[in-house]
């Protein structure tokens, strides 16, 4: 045995012999715990254990608390060997986000997150308004390995994870700081104008990561909406904040805001199951979500792109507040088309070609009836074929003139 194991186990037996609680903390916190922990459990778990149940317990417990935190909590979360994903000091976290001073609102996460900086090469922490812009979210060590194993899932199409630091109790994940949709398309400062080309490159994008994602087996968020597509200044659709394991969650519980708005008939079937079942059972990921629920939510995202109106306005005139509601009943015939369609989209008052097919898309994703919807991968070949027409029509006007 080493002579630090033996000097630990001296001290400890004499302190429990004695019965001095003095004794016991010093010993504690004098030796190194993770050997004293080793040879305890070796030799003196019968006496230990004993020794706990009848006076010690309270002052080895605060020991431990103390003194053995950061060993605890690392136990419990495996760190992946992550290529390309840099290890934060808190120190490093400090100096990026300004002493986390400066908050970004989120409208779809319900945590709170800071903005930084980082080199873009590195990710060494620089100077505000200097390098690439990143934010901080910090959860509880049990829903950080969500973060960690969403690293699992490399595309193009997803917010990639830039780097973590782990404390006690928290990790702090660094991701980098992209606009959502909804504060492009539907920001502050009003209704920003978005092309018809841009607008399908930035669903094409999207329906690319939700496919890539809903291969892997599990719907991605339950509920889509705006504010989890983050989109770069080429247009490029980027998701944010999926789930890559509901099962981490508690049963009934969200990670993030519901919005009724964006959810599919069978959300509100399921939810009022739920009110009525008299035991309270309730697992996540039952019949109230899935993918094709994810699909539904999905069509009302590329329905907000076609008609440049928010899911639900209250200053819009009455009956149009509610966009599926007003909307979905005049997609399937062409000769509705101009009434729903943006007008800034619109070619010499007409709809820009490809326009219909994505409307009849969208009155397939908003089915009532599950079976009824397509699936991501029809969805992503006839947005594909959408996207495509327009750039054939851009070549052959150059070829043209």
């Amino acid at each position: 045995m080493p002579s630090y194991a033996k000097r630990d186990q001296a001290e400890l037996m004499a302190a429990r012999s004695g019965g001095n609680k003095v004794d016991l903390m010093s010993a504690l916190a004098q030796g190194n715990q993770a050997h004293w922990m080793l040879a305890h459990a070796e030799r003196n778990k019968p006496s230990l254990t004993s020794a706990l149940a009848e006076e010690n317990k309270t002052h080895l417990m605060s020991a431990y608390a103390d003194g053995c935190k950061y060993e605890t909590s690392a136990q419990y979360v495996q760190i992946p060997n992550i290529r390309n994903v840099r290890t934060f000091t808190y120190a490093e976290l400090v100096s990026a986000t300004n002493n986390f001073n400066d908050k970004e609102s989120s409208t779809y996460s319900l945590e709170t997150i800071y903005k930084g900086w980082v080199d873009e090469l590195t990710y060494a922490p620089t100077k505000s308004g200097v390098g690439l812009a990143v934010y901080v979210r910090t959860k509880h060590i049990e829903m950080s390995k969500l973060d960690l194993k969403a690293e699992e899932f490399n595309h193009p199409n997803l917010v990639r994870l830039l780097g973590y630091y782990l404390n006690e109790q928290e990790m702090s994940c660094v991701y980098e700081l992209i606009p959502s949709l909804d504060k492009l398309f539907f920001g502050e400062q009003g209704k920003t104008s978005l092309s018809w080309v841009a607008r399908l490159k930035i669903a094409v994008g999207a329906a690319q990561g939700l496919s890539f994602l809903h291969k892997k087996g599990r719907p991605a968020y339950n509920q889509l909406k705006t504010a989890c597509i983050m989109v770069d200044a080429d247009y490029n659709a980027r998701l944010q904040e999926f789930e890559v394991d509901n099962s981490y969650l508690a049963p009934g519980s969200y990670p993030f805001e519901m919005d009724a708005h964006y959810a599919a008939p069978e959300w509100f079937h399921y939810q009022n199951s739920v009110i009525l079942n008299s035991m309270g059972v309730r697992h996540h990921c039952e019949e109230g979500f899935g993918v094709k629920c994810e699909i539904y939510s999905f069509g009302v995202v590329l329905l907000e792109l076609l008609t440049g109106m928010k899911v639900f306005d209250r200053n819009r005139p009455e009956g149009t507040q509610n966009l599926v509601k007003w909307a979905t009943p005049l997609l399937t015939r062409e000769v509705n088309l101009e009434i729903v369609l943006d007008k800034q989209i619109q070619v010499n008052n007409h709809p820009p070609k490809g326009a219909f097919m994505l409307a009849r898309l969208v009155s397939y994703c908003l089915e009532p009836t599950q079976c009824k919807r397509p699936s991501m991968e029809y969805i992503l070949q006839v947005l594909r074929q959408c996207y495509l027409e327009q750039f054939c029509i851009q070549v052959d006007s150059h070829v043209r003139t």
